[in-house]
């Protein structure tokens, strides 16, 4: 991950400030530094860095969490230094006794980790996959916003009625759902009138972002390599996809399958066996 002559800027970052732990593997000198996170303070720390890496010819190794900004510092970086990205998820956890967790302390867990090469790696999705990643994760938004109105309407209905509840969600059953929420009075009438406003405006927002995912099937080969396995359409296909990105970063098929959290689980004790 890095050489004897490189300068290893550890960071923990945050909106307020920025933290970093610079070491200079040449000489094994380490400072402190704790800035106002802004662009200016970022490209100054790296700078004065970079002077440094010049003379040893060695490279700049900026590194941060998983879970903060890495894409925009990413951006604002480019080529001046290497972005390495941390899994903190897979990072061991010290002792009870001793996690105590201050900035001080992450840096320094990083660096160390860094230094001895057993610093678990984050993948980090170019922007156009994030962006596929976002547009997927609205999709599913707004169906789980969906279904809970759809639920809850079925649910009223089955408590409060006797109405037929076949066929709610066609155009004939909006109308039948309609007709009925005129019928009613009170805080009842507020509540229906609402509920049927959403899932009538969310019917063309999805439709709008289905769109989308369907071009992306039409340009994407794997995808429609995907979507020829029984069971799987244009936006499921696509959907897998993004969530996996580039299947070479996965070493084996156990890696995806535990990536994907269908790996069962085993926990047994004498004859008491749980499975998850």
């Amino acid at each position: 991950m890095y050489r004897k002559n490189d300068i290893i800027l550890a960071v923990d970052y945050h909106d307020g400030n920025f933290v970093v732990r610079q070491l200079d593997t040449q000489t094994g000198e380490e400072c402190l530094l704790k800035r106002p996170t802004t662009a200016e303070n970022i490209r100054r720390v790296v700078d004065d860095a970079g002077v440094l890496a010049k003379a040893s010819g060695g490279r700049i190794i900026w590194v941060m969490e998983s879970t903060t900004g890495w894409a925009r510092v990413k951006d604002l970086l480019g080529s001046s230094a290497k972005m390495v990205v941390a899994n903190v998820l897979e990072m061991p956890l010290p002792p009870k006794a001793r996690r105590k967790k201050t900035d001080k302390i992450d840096t320094k867990r990083l660096l160390r980790e860094v230094v001895s090469g057993n610093l678990p790696l984050a993948f980090q999705p170019p922007r156009k996959l994030r962006e596929l990643r976002r547009v997927v994760a609205l999709r599913e938004s707004l169906v789980s916003r969906r279904t809970a109105v759809q639920n809850w309407i079925n649910r009223y209905l089955a408590h409060e009625t006797w109405l037929d509840r076949g066929g709610l969600w066609s155009a004939k059953g909006m109308v039948r759902l309609r007709s009925f929420a005129a019928s009613l009075t009170g805080l009842d009438a507020v509540t229906w009138s609402v509920k049927l406003d959403e899932l009538e405006h969310l019917a063309p927002l999805i439709e709008r972002v289905e769109t989308e995912l369907f071009a992306v099937h039409r340009s994407w080969p794997l995808a429609q390599r995907i979507d020829e396995i029984y069971g799987i359409a244009e936006i499921s296909s696509v959907s897998i996809l993004a969530r996996i990105g580039p299947i070479k970063r996965f070493s084996n098929a156990e890696e995806l399958i535990s990536f994907a959290g269908l790996a069962p689980g085993v926990r047994q004790s004498d004859d008491t066996r749980h499975y998850g």
